[in-house]
């Protein structure tokens, strides 16, 4: 990892709702650097530990999943699908916050306002309202800036049109991320 270029991430959710206290059910990421992928990351929260709190969930957007693939309703919505393990959204938050400082070269123990260089991207405003809202509600210090946030969805209607296989599963966090990412650094040119 280079000292002067950031460390960027590329989040994609999956929720239940389309408001900002939506029902957040997986959460992909994905932590490059110019052109190379370090790692990817996937994390399934606990619907049960959700559902307990008032987190929004929408009958449109249950419809709208109804007529998604098998495959992305299992990985979303299957409650009894351990793979990965459901956790509590309060220890995916911590867990995100660790692979952040230690691909930051960030120690892992500070609560400083000090960030990172890393530049934290979303596929439009939503995916970064839920996750951010994840944060607040559950009182988890985010280790990133305002002015370190992106938009993949403008960022891609001002780049080049480029080709990109799809991944595997539509609309499942994990491969919508990593198809994300691979767009923007081809468009780039990295």
């Amino acid at each position: 990892m280079s000292d002067n270029q950031p460390i960027e991430i590329m989040f994609d959710l999956e929720t239940l709702s389309l408001q900002p206290n939506a029902l957040v059910l997986t959460i992909g990421m994905v932590v490059f650097e110019g052109g190379n992928i370090l790692s990817n990351h996937y994390f399934r929260l606990n619907q049960r530990d959700m559902s307990k709190i008032d987190f929004h969930v929408c009958n449109d957007t249950l419809e709208w999943w109804r007529k998604q693939s098998p495959e992305a309703r299992k990985n979303a919505m299957d409650y009894d699908n351990e793979e990965p393990k459901p956790k509590h959204p309060y220890a995916v938050l911590q867990a995100i916050n660790w692979i952040i400082k230690r691909c930051s070269n960030m120690e892992t123990n500070t609560t400083s306002n000090t960030s990172p260089n890393i530049l934290i991207w979303t596929n439009g405003y939503v995916d970064l309202m839920w996750l951010n809202n994840l944060y607040q509600y559950f009182d988890v210090h985010k280790p990133w800036k305002y002015w370190q946030e992106r938009d993949f969805r403008t960022a891609k209607a001002m780049l080049p049109d480029v080709e990109i296989p799809n991944e595997p599963i539509a609309h499942h966090a994990m491969y919508d991320a990593m198809w994300q990412t691979k767009y923007l650094i081809k468009a780039r040119g990295n």
